[in-house]
């Protein structure tokens, strides 16, 4: 018995074998095949793109991909970036015989009609893309109001679905609800439609939801958008949504790409926004958002980069304490000293270059006022001398230039005068002066 094992697992992998290359051989299934070229005859095709959808082997044909293994198609992607290789007609309910299907991408193209709900039957699909089907004002892939996609398909059973792309095709109706009962979705793409109505709530319930986009598509804010917690990148952008961030969305501890642009957000930025640690990339541009009272902006220990915004000493007018301190700003410090109210200002442990700006010396509230002014340059590269402008900051308490690469004499007089702790200059090994780093040792 014992002896016969090797030559009977020889025999059943050479059937395995067999089988595998008799079910690669024998191409597409004939109904499958039969469904292809129903969809196909009811599309027009002005560059012939699918000329090579002959012959019996529908594996083989543009756009189609099969199983190595059952023959079985299960993916079709006739996806479109050029407007004079679009294909126009019907989507055709032929498609419901390719029930492997897990991959349909007709986005780019232009059909027109209904999209048929036997496209819910196709438990397997992963993955469905219908973006870009509006090249023509008159031509619109989904609308309740004409009748092109079913406000509701009472037979989805989209159990797969991982990514669902609707963007860019002038849907002009109410929400619909059977969008929000693919609990299975990871990427949603609703956006830049005409929608209207309510977002339904059971948009909570998607619960792997990594990114969604409603841009262009929504009229108020949505107060569910802390509920669904996997979500890495939310779209926003160009609606009419008034008022505030809800502080809700500070739940969303994934969150790294939060984009609100062209909006109407007229209030404070929300708690929220400064909860989202994970938050990478950040876009309020175009807003109704008003600074013209700021006080305080600190923004420090974060991951900012590249230069240090030019419009806070522009249009920060009222601001008294600037703290950007532990981030990754680099570039020359900007022109601050408009600032009439400047008391705080901490540019610590960044990688800022250039000189200190002679304007410092001009901070009018560092020159009046024994109240409590700090300035902190500390651990960036800048270089040049220390400006004698500095002098005339005559309420200054705390000043740290240390760990940089300022050259040259340290200024005397004034309040400069108070600050005898070598440390402060520390790390700075080409400055010159009683309090130079060249005349002390550090413990």
């Amino acid at each position: 018995m014992g002896g016969r094992t090797p030559l009977f697992v020889l025999l059943t992998f050479s059937l395995v074998v067999l089988r595998i290359e008799l079910e690669i051989s024998y191409g597409c299934r004939e109904t499958e095949r039969k469904a292809l070229i129903v969809f196909k005859r009811g599309l027009h095709d002005p560059s012939n793109r699918l000329s090579s959808w002959v012959g019996e082997d529908c594996c083989a044909w543009e756009g189609v991909g099969c199983s190595i293994f059952s023959g079985r198609v299960i993916k079709l992607d006739l996806r479109n970036r050029r407007c004079k290789r679009a294909l126009r007609g019907d989507i055709t309910p032929s498609l419901r015989s390719l029930q492997q299907l897990n991959h349909l991408d007709l986005s780019g193209n232009c059909f027109v009609g209904v999209v048929p709900d036997q496209l819910g039957n196709l438990s397997n699909l992963q993955h469905l893309h219908l973006s870009y089907n509006n090249y023509r004002d008159e031509i619109e892939l989904i609308s309740c109001h004409s009748r092109i996609f079913p406000c509701s398909l009472s037979h989805v059973n989209f159990t797969s679905l991982t990514t669902l792309d609707l963007r860019y095709n002038d849907i002009n109706s109410i929400i619909p609800d059977w969008g929000f009962n693919i609990t299975s979705l990871e990427i949603f793409y609703l956006g830049w439609n005409d929608l209207y109505g309510i977002f339904p709530y059971s948009i909570t319930k998607f619960t792997s939801l990594r990114a969604l986009d409603l841009s262009g598509s929504v009229g108020s804010f949505l107060n569910w958008p802390g509920n669904i917690k996997n979500l890495k990148s939310l779209y926003l952008s160009f609606n009419s949504i008034y008022g505030s961030v809800p502080t809700s969305i500070g739940d969303l501890s994934l969150l790294q790409h939060l984009f609100l642009d062209s909006n109407y957000l007229n209030r404070t930025i929300s708690k929220g926004i400064g909860q989202l640690k994970s938050l990478v990339s950040l876009d309020l541009y175009h807003n109704s958002l008003s600074f013209n009272k700021l006080f305080t902006l600190d923004l420090g220990h974060n991951n900012f980069i590249r230069n240090i915004p030019t419009w806070i000493g522009e249009s920060l007018l009222y601001l008294k304490t600037l703290g950007l301190r532990s981030n990754a700003f680099t570039g020359n410090i900007p022109q601050l000293s408009s600032l009439p109210s400047f008391r705080i200002l901490d540019l610590s442990n960044n990688n800022l270059s250039g000189t200190i700006p002679q304007g410092f010396g001009n901070f009018s509230a560092l020159k009046r006022a024994p109240m409590y002014h700090f300035l902190d340059l500390s651990r960036n590269n800048l270089s040049g001398a220390i400006p004698s402008s500095l002098v005339a900051l005559n309420f200054l308490n705390h000043l740290n230039l240390s760990y940089n690469n300022i050259s040259g004499k340290i200024p005397i007089g004034n309040q400069l005068q108070t600050f005898i702790n070598p440390s402060i200059y520390a790390g700075n090994p080409n400055l010159s002066g009683p309090l130079s780093p060249k005349n002390y040792i550090t413990k």
